[in-house]
């Protein structure tokens, strides 16, 4: 969506870092992969920024707007990936279908779908639904946060868990 702000980290307590590339946050390397907003090289929404880092012995995979399905290069780049948080809701992302798509050539063990329609979001967006019917393994849980340790990962994947949005 042009002139969205996803960074503001003035909106935050504390002291947030913003990163606008691959850095380090604390002790954690993050890398950063450059993508498009859109299959038109970035022409019609501009850039993305996929972020990929491990903690606590779990690889998390950031996909955040992307707008195509990922070269074999940037999936070589992001690596094994054990948490994978995929927009699904088209549009202004990749829809159902090519989210699914994602998350085959990811390879993700857990997918935590983000990005669609709720009854509090007026963006011309589809609800998670579709997403849903591309995918099997499918857990509903009932709240907005979880606490992943990798004891709870699924053994094998892709596992997907619809989360209750926060907003």
């Amino acid at each position: 969506m042009p002139g969205t702000v996803y960074n503001y980290a003035q909106g935050l307590p504390g002291s947030p870092q913003v990163l606008k590339g691959s850095g380090k946050v604390s002790d954690i390397e993050v890398t950063a992969i450059a993508t498009h907003h859109d299959e038109s090289g970035g022409a019609e929404r501009g850039d993305n920024m996929v972020f990929a880092f491990t903690m606590d012995g779990i690889t998390v995979c950031f996909v955040g707007d992307l707008g195509h399905q990922l070269s074999s290069d940037q999936i070589k780049t992001i690596g094994a990936v054990d948490l994978l948080l995929v927009p699904v809701g088209g549009t202004y992302t990749v829809d159902a279908e090519g989210a699914a798509k994602v998350v085959e050539s990811l390879k993700a063990r857990l997918v935590i779908p983000m990005h669609f329609k709720t009854e509090k979001c007026e963006l011309p967006i589809s609800e998670v639904d579709g997403f849903l019917k591309e995918m099997k393994n499918i857990k509903r849980l009932d709240q907005s946060e979880i606490e992943l340790t990798s004891e709870r990962l699924p053994a094998v994947g892709p596992e997907v868990w619809v989360m209750k949005h926060a907003c």
